[in-house]
C-alpha cells in the first residue's frame, strides 16, 4: 500500500524552505529510516528550488506542485512547475567550471535517485519526478 501527499507552493525565494516544513509534517507520519527521509528533503529542496531559479527564473508568484508517494520500497518525488520549460535534461554531469554557482542541484539529484524522468510539458513548464529507494536495516525485519 502507498502513501500519496501533495501541495502547491509558490514560486517564491523560500519555496524549498516552505516544501521542507511542509513535508516534515509527512515525514513525522511514516516509517522511513533517517537516512531515506534526510534523501527526500534534499531531492525535494533541490528540485523546488530549480523551479524558481530555472523554471520561472526567479520571477515569483508561479505554482510549484509538489507530490510524494511513499511505496513499500521506494519513494517517488514529482515537482512540476509551468515556467519556461527546459532545453534539454540537465544534471548529467557535474558543471565544468569549478566557481560555478548553480548547475549543481540536478546533478545532486541524479546521484541520489535511482531514477530521473524530466517530462517537457505541452503547456510550457516541467515535471520531473524522482525515485528513490527506501533500503531498511535487515536488522528492523526480526
Amino acid at each position: 500500500m502507498s502513501r500519496r501527499w501533495t501541495a502547491v507552493l509558490r514560486a517564491e525565494r523560500d519555496a524549498a524552505r516552505a516544501a521542507d516544513d511542509r513535508i516534515q509534517e509527512l515525514l513525522d507520519t511514516v516509517d522511513l529510516p533517517p537516512d531515506c527521509a534526510y534523501r527526500v528533503q534534499l531531492v525535494v529542496s533541490e528540485l523546488v528550488t530549480n523551479a524558481v531559479l530555472h523554471g520561472y527564473q526567479g520571477a515569483t508568484g508561479g505554482p510549484i506542485r509538489l507530490e510524494i508517494t511513499i511505496g513499500a520500497d521506494r519513494v517517488s518525488v514529482a515537482v512540476e512547475d509551468e515556467g519556461s520549460g527546459l532545453d534539454d535534461d540537465p544534471g548529467r554531469e557535474l558543471p565544468v567550471e569549478s566557481d560555478a554557482t548553480t548547475g549543481r542541484g540536478m546533478f545532486i539529484v541524479r546521484q541520489i535517485a535511482t531514477e530521473v524522468e524530466v517530462t517537457p510539458l505541452a503547456s510550457g513548464g516541467t515535471r520531473i519526478v524522482a525515485r528513490l529507494p527506501i533500503q531498511r536495516d535487515q536488522e528492523e525485519g526480526k
